[in-house]
């Protein structure tokens, strides 16, 4: 009876510490599992964060070109141009100012020029965007009103707005240029 008493106390024991290792090595995976579970999910979101980061990059990019390329033609356009008496077969750089006031002779032949040739404009501003400029007070070209010069913008992608201010027939205007695509 002892005999079988010290085995059934040594299968306790043993199976005790059976027990004990299993508890021990199942929290060991358990801890291993989410381990592993958390750096899927810290890849993942690494991952998503990169990805809309160079999306928001690429579009702020392109934003920051068409609005320098804004600037660029405001200020080609509230120039003289080039040469200072242009007129469409001589027209190097648009330019609608003179002595700080738009000229109308100018802010007609580059109606005339744009209503001709549209893209030769474009070129001449250096932009492949699309451009539309129209101004605070209506624009009088050969006794008719126009709503704008350009091509004034119906689907956008993207849009840019630069205001000017200037002098149009003696009275103060704000020009607004629109850049898209």
């Amino acid at each position: 009876m002892a005999l079988s008493l010290i085995i059934s106390r040594t299968r306790v024991k043993v199976w005790d510490i059976y027990i004990k290792r299993m508890i021990t090595k199942a929290g060991q995976a358990w801890g291993i599992d989410l381990m592993i579970a958390a750096a899927v999910v810290m890849a993942g979101m690494t991952l998503i964060y990169l990805y809309s980061y160079q999306l928001a990059s690429r579009g702020e990019r392109q934003l920051d070109t068409m609005n320098a390329v804004g600037e660029r033609l405001a200020s080609t356009l509230l120039s003289a141009g080039a040469p200072e008496n242009w007129n469409r077969d001589t027209v190097t750089s648009i330019g609608i100012l003179t002595d700080s006031t738009i000229n109308q002779t100018k802010l007609e032949e580059w109606h005339a020029l744009t209503l001709a040739d549209y893209n030769a404009t474009k070129r001449i501003f250096r932009t492949n965007y699309e451009y539309f400029v129209n101004f605070t007070q209506p624009i009088i070209i050969d006794s008719n009103q126009v709503q704008g010069i350009g091509r004034a913008p119906t689907e956008t992608k993207n849009l840019i707005k630069i205001s000017r201010f200037s002098v149009y027939r003696n009275n103060p205007v704000t020009i607004k240029i629109l850049i898209w695509n």
